[in-house]
């Protein structure tokens, strides 16, 4: 089925890996990286309250909700291994920001995917936002990818996306917060932005750069949730590369 977390305990591994998605996003966001995690290492890949499920079910969950999750999914990491390692993305990031900031000891690295410290919606995110909404397939990879990049069952009843709204505000306020926080951050961390993202500005790379001990690769050809076949091996490599760091 999709849009399952997925969890691996590795009895007496001193290294667990938590993934994070994104808003209205799906643990799948992560298939192409998750077979590369070394074998000892534990791994959390998690979906967030109010993902998963219906329209209502997402506009009843909130930020705090989620930001909380994330906490107690890494806290009970933190009481049976040494290491944290995070990965984030889209707003998965900033929460990833926040945990390095409140475990800084236990979180170790992160890596960062489509950071949205500064938001700029272009057209097609519009267009693609409606398509997954009411559930219509996609002409191009990415709008395809778009559409399988998010957990949430579609409806017809239009009202009931009126509950979406505070949750992007939400997400507007932590974009903000988290160009304020990044400044904090001391953990290592590896960012991979794509040049052609639909929702994240480029400025977000200048904000990333305040990371005093950062690795920033560009994907030349990849949007916010498609990494076409010229980028996929790049990230890939990038997500190995990150991975060695600890092993």
């Amino acid at each position: 089925m999709a849009h399952q977390p997925f969890t691996r305990i590795v009895q007496d591994s001193d290294t667990a890996i938590v993934f994070v998605h994104g808003i209205v996003g799906t643990p799948d966001q992560f298939s192409h990286l998750l077979p590369l995690v070394p074998a000892d290492w534990s791994v959390d890949n998690l979906i967030l309250p109010g993902h998963g499920g219906s329209v209502a079910d997402f506009s009843h969950s909130s930020m705090a909700q989620w930001r909380s999750y994330v906490s107690k999914r890494v806290d009970a990491l933190s009481a049976t291994h040494r290491r944290i390692l995070l990965v984030g993305h889209s707003m998965g990031t900033l929460f990833c920001i926040d945990e390095s900031l409140r475990l800084p000891e236990q979180v170790c690295g992160l890596f960062l995917m489509a950071s949205p410290l500064r938001i700029g919606l272009h057209l097609s995110a519009i267009t693609q936002a409606l398509q997954v909404a009411f559930g219509i397939e996609g002409r191009t990879a990415a709008q395809r990818a778009a559409k399988a990049a998010s957990s949430i069952h579609t409806s017809w009843k239009l009202w009931q996306y009126l509950g979406w709204i505070p949750r992007y505000l939400e997400l507007f306020a932590a974009s903000k917060a988290g160009r304020a926080q990044i400044t904090q951050v001391q953990t290592p961390c590896v960012a991979v932005q794509s040049q052609h993202d639909e929702m994240v500005s480029r400025r977000s790379c200048q904000a990333l750069s305040a990371l005093p001990s950062l690795q920033l690769h560009i994907l030349p050809h990849s949007r916010h949730f498609y990494y076409p076949p010229e980028d996929l091996p790049l990230l890939q490599q990038y997500f190995r590369d990150f991975c060695a760091q600890y092993e």
